[in-house]
C-alpha cells in the first residue's frame, strides 16, 4: 500500500518562535498528536513550555470546530482540545484536519445497507461481496447429499434435510446418513423432525397425551387439543369450547360469547342485520366482534346500526347528497359519502360531486374538455348554471369588451373597470367612477400612460408640473409671486419654494398665503420671538415651550434654570443652572456650568477642581474619565500612552515614543514582533548571569548581601530579596 500526506503540523503561525523548539517531542494518541515546545517561553502569558494537542482525524471521520485555549489557565478556563467525531452512515471525509463531511459515491448491492466510512453491511441471511442468500453465493460449492444451504440467518452453511443427520465417515468426510428410527416416525401422526437431529416433535397446533402412566406414555402420536382433552375426560365450562390448532391446549369461548376464569356468558345483544365475526381459533377471552350482514351497512363506522345503505346516509350521517342523484340501499362495497349513485340519463363527473347530463341534451352547448363539471360548457352568449344543468343566455355586452366563455369579458385595450364595475370605461371615466381622490387641479386623463390607469397616473394642466416628491404629491405651480416666495432647490416637500417673512406655505393649495393679522391678539410672552414662515411665535433658543399661541394665551417659555428645578433635575455640586439666554442649542439635563476655578466634566457629572488637575487644559489624545476628576489617553483607534495623565506625564503618545527612551530588541527577540496596538506599553528584561569559579562557602554574609545587591540593581528589582531569586 501507499501512504498519502494529508497535512503538516506547524506551530500557531501568529505566534512563532525560532527558539521554541516545535517538534522537540511527539507523541500518538488514537486521533491525536501531541507535539512539545520546550522553549516556548511567553512572560505576558505567563507560560514556560508549550505542548500542542492536534486532532488529525482517520478517514470517514473529522475534527469538530472547537476554539483553541492555549493558555487557558491565565484567564480561569478549562483547556479545551480538539476532538473526531465520525460521519453519518451516509457520508464519509478524506480525514486529516478536515472539517466538513461528503455525501457517499459508492453504489452499494441489493440486500444491504450503507455503513460508516462509505462500505456497506449485508442485512441478516445474505453475504459476501454482493450480498447474495446462502444458497445462491454456494450453489456451486460441495454439500453432502440430503442436505441444503441455511437462508435467512447469520453463518452461510449447509445443514442436513429433515430425517438426515450429520455424521462424519471412517475417512473424515461428512454426510448425511437417513435417521435410524425413519420407520418408527413414519408410523406415528401429526409429528415432525427436529432439524438437524433424529429427534421429532408434535406438529404445531399437537401434543402428546399428557398422562403419565406407561400405558399411555407408549403412545408417541400427537393429538389436537379437543382429542387430547376428551382422552383425559377434562372439565370444559358451558358455552366454552377447545381451541384446536394453537401453541397450546386451552378452551375459550364459543362465538357470541365470552369468558371470565371458567364461566362464560353470552355477549351483548347486536343489532338486527348484523353477526359476529369471531370465527377463528383464539386466545382471547372474548369472541363478541360482530359486522352488519351482507347488504347492511353501518358498523363499526357507526356503532351499532346495520342498515341499508340509503337509511345509514339518510339517518345517521351528514353527508349531501348531489343534484340528481340517490343513495342506493345496497349492491355497493362500501357505503360512504362518496357512494350517491346518477337518475337515469345522468353521469358521474370526473371532476366533482356532480351528476351531468348528455352534452347533446343541452341547447347552446359545445364540447370542452377539462371543463368543470361535465366536460362540456356553453357557447359564447350563454352561461353554464350548475343547479339547472343548463346554458342561459347573458346580459347584454358592455361597449369596448370582447366577449368571453360564461358571459365573462375583458375590456379593450385602454378602457378599464371590467373587475369594479362591470363596465369598460376610459381612464377618466375609469376615476370618475371609482371616485378616486386626486390633488387639487390635477385630472386623470382619458388613456392613461403606457396603456395603464392607475391611481397615481394624474396630470397637471399647464403652468403646473407634477411634483410627486411635494408633501402631499400634487400639481405645483411653476412660477410664484416674488413677493410671497422664493426658489430653494432643498424645499422638495414645498414644490421647490421657500415662503418670504409673513407668508406660510399651504400643502394642498401649493402656494404662499398671508399669516393671518395679529391686531388685536394678546401680547407675546416673555422669551418668545415672532416666527414668519409659520405664522406664530416661537420660543427662543434655550428656552422649554408649554402650549402654542396665534391667540392662544396658553404659550409659555420658560427660562432654562427655572424648568431644572422644577423637574428635580441633578445639579452637581460646586455647579449652577444656566439662564435661557446662555443656553446654546437646547435646554437640558447638561444645562449646567461650574463655579470659578472648577472645570466641567459633563460624562461624569462633576465640578473637578482645577489645581488638582495635571495641566491647566486637556492635552492631544485625551479626554476626562467618564467616572472620575481624571484624564485618560486615548485608546481607540490608536492605543496612547500613559493610561492616565499626571503632572510628570501629561504627554499622550503611541507606545513607540513612549518607550523611546529604551534600547530597542535587535538581536534576541524570541520571534517577537512589535503590536501595532498593544494593551500595555511596558519593558521586560531577562538577564543570565554566569559566575565561574565562585564557591558560596567563601562568601561571607557582609559578602553574600553585596553581590545580591549588586545583581538586584543590573536586573531591576527594588531589594536583594528580590535578587535571590534572579
Amino acid at each position: 500500500g501507499t501512504c498519502e500526506a494529508l497535512d503538516v503540523l506547524v506551530p500557531d503561525p501568529a505566534d512563532p518562535s525560532s527558539t521554541d523548539e516545535f517538534g522537540y517531542s511527539v507523541a500518538l494518541a488514537g486521533q491525536h498528536a501531541l507535539v512539545g515546545a520546550p522553549g516556548y517561553f511567553r512572560y505576558w502569558k505567563s507560560v514556560d513550555g508549550l505542548m500542542f494537542s492536534y486532532a488529525f482525524c482517520f478517514p470517514g471521520h473529522v475534527r469538530a470546530l472547537v476554539q483553541p485555549v492555549r493558555y487557558g489557565a491565565e484567564e480561569g478556563l478549562p483547556l479545551q482540545v480538539a476532538a473526531c467525531s465520525p460521519c453519518s452512515a451516509s457520508q464519509t471525509s478524506r480525514g486529516g484536519r478536515g472539517t466538513q463531511c461528503e455525501a457517499c459515491k459508492a453504489v452499494i448491492p441489493p440486500n444491504s445497507d450503507l455503513d460508516y466510512g462509505c462500505t456497506f453491511r449485508c442485512r441478516l441471511g445474505f453475504h459476501g461481496a454482493l450480498c447474495k442468500s446462502c444458497s445462491e453465493l454456494r450453489k456451486n460449492d460441495y454439500k453432502p447429499p440430503n442436505s441444503h444451504w441455511k437462508d435467512g440467518v447469520a453463518a452461510c452453511d449447509f445443514e442436513c434435510d429433515a430425517g438426515y443427520s450429520l455424521s462424519a465417515m471412517t475417512n473424515g468426510t461428512l454426510h448425511c446418513p437417513q435417521c435410524p428410527n425413519t420407520i418408527v416416525f413414519e408410523r406415528l401422526a401429526n409429528v415432525e423432525w427436529v432439524v438437524p437431529t433424529c429427534a421429532w416433535k408434535c406438529r404445531l397446533g399437537f401434543f402428546r397425551d399428557p398422562r403419565t402412566d406407561a400405558e399411555f406414555q407408549s403412545d408417541q402420536n400427537c393429538y389436537v387439543c379437543s382429542e387430547i382433552q376428551a382422552k383425559t375426560s377434562a372439565f370444559l365450562p358451558s358455552n366454552a369450547e377447545w381451541m384446536d390448532g394453537l401453541d397450546e391446549c386451552i378452551f375459550g369461548p364459543k362465538i357470541g360469547f365470552e369468558c371470565i376464569w371458567s364461566t362464560c356468558r353470552a355477549c351483548a345483544a347486536i343489532p338486527a342485520n348484523a353477526h359476529f365475526t369471531d370465527t377463528a381459533v383464539t386466545k382471547s377471552s372474548s369472541r363478541c366482534t360482530y359486522a352488519c350482514d351482507a347488504g347492511y351497512y353501518g358498523h363499526p363506522a357507526v356503532v351499532g346500526v346495520c342498515v341499508r345503505c340509503n337509511t345509514l346516509m339518510t339517518s345517521h350521517t351528514p353527508a349531501q347528497l348531489p343534484g340528481s342523484a340517490f343513495w342506493p340501499a345496497s349492491g355497493v362495497e362500501v357505503c360512504d359519502a362518496d357512494s350517491w349513485q346518477c337518475v337515469a340519463g345522468r353521469t358521474r363527473s370526473n371532476f366533482t360531486a356532480y351528476c351531468c347530463p348528455a352534452q347533446a341534451a343541452v341547447t347552446h352547448s359545445v364540447v370542452l374538455p377539462g371543463y368543470v363539471p361535465c366536460g362540456f360548457g356553453c357557447n359564447l352568449g350563454y352561461r353554464w348554471v350548475n343547479e339547472t344543468a343548463t346554458c342561459v343566455g347573458c346580459s347584454p355586452l358592455t361597449p369596448n369588451a370582447v366577449r368571453l366563455r360564461d358571459c365573462d369579458f375583458r375590456c379593450n385595450a385602454g378602457f378599464f373597470g371590467r373587475t369594479e364595475h362591470q363596465l369598460c370605461s376610459n381612464c377618466t371615466q375609469y376615476h370618475a367612477l371609482k371616485q378616486t381622490p386626486n390633488p387639487l387641479r390635477s385630472f386623470f386623463p382619458a388613456s392613461g400612460p403606457n396603456g395603464f390607469c392607475n391611481d397615481d397616473q394624474w396630470l397637471c394642466p399647464s403652468g403646473y408640473t407634477k411634483g410627486v416628491n411635494a408633501t402631499p404629491p400634487g400639481c405645483c405651480p411653476n412660477e410664484l409671486p416674488d413677493d410671497k416666495a422664493v426658489k430653494d432647490a432643498n424645499a422638495v416637500s414645498s414644490c421647490g419654494y421657500k415662503c418670504l417673512n409673513d407668508f406660510f406655505w399651504d400643502p394642498n393649495g401649493k402656494e404662499c398665503k398671508q399669516c393671518p393679522d395679529m391686531t388685536g391678539k394678546p401680547s407675546p410672552p416673555d422669551g418668545s420671538e415672532w416666527h414668519g414662515t409659520e405664522c406664530s411665535y416661537v420660543c427662543k433658543r434655550g428656552y422649554i415651550t408649554s402650549g402654542s399661541y396665534n391667540g392662544n394665551p396658553a404659550l409659555a417659555c420658560v427660562d432654562c434654570a427655572s424648568h431644572a428645578v422644577s423637574e428635580s433635575w441633578t445639579l452637581p455640586a460646586n455647579a449652577r443652572w444656566l439662564n435661557s439666554t446662555l443656553v446654546t442649542t437646547v435646554c437640558n439635563e447638561q444645562s449646567w456650568r461650574c463655579f470659578d476655578f472648577y472645570a466641567k466634566n459633563a460624562e461624569a457629572g462633576l465640578c473637578c477642581l482645577s489645581s488638582e488637575l495635571p495641566a491647566s487644559q486637556i492635552p492631544s489624545n485625551a479626554n476626562w474619565d467618564p467616572k472620575a476628576c481624571s484624564w485618560r489617553c486615548d485608546t481607540a483607534p490608536v492605543r496612547y500612552f500613559p493610561p492616565v495623565i499626571t503632572v510628570t506625564e501629561q504627554v499622550c503618545q503611541t507606545c513607540e515614543n513612549y518607550l523611546s527612551g529604551v534600547p530597542s530588541c535587535v538581536t534576541q527577540c524570541q520571534g517577537q514582533v512589535p503590536n501595532a496596538a498593544p494593551v500595555e506599553c511596558s519593558v521586560s528584561v531577562r538577564a543570565t548571569y554566569k559566575l565561574r569559579g565562585v564557591s558560596s562557602e567563601g562568601f561571607s554574609e557582609a559578602a553574600r548581601a553585596s553581590l545580591l545587591t549588586a545583581v538586584a540593581t543590573s536586573s531591576g528589582k527594588t531589594s536583594p530579596s528580590e535578587a535571590d531569586d534572579v
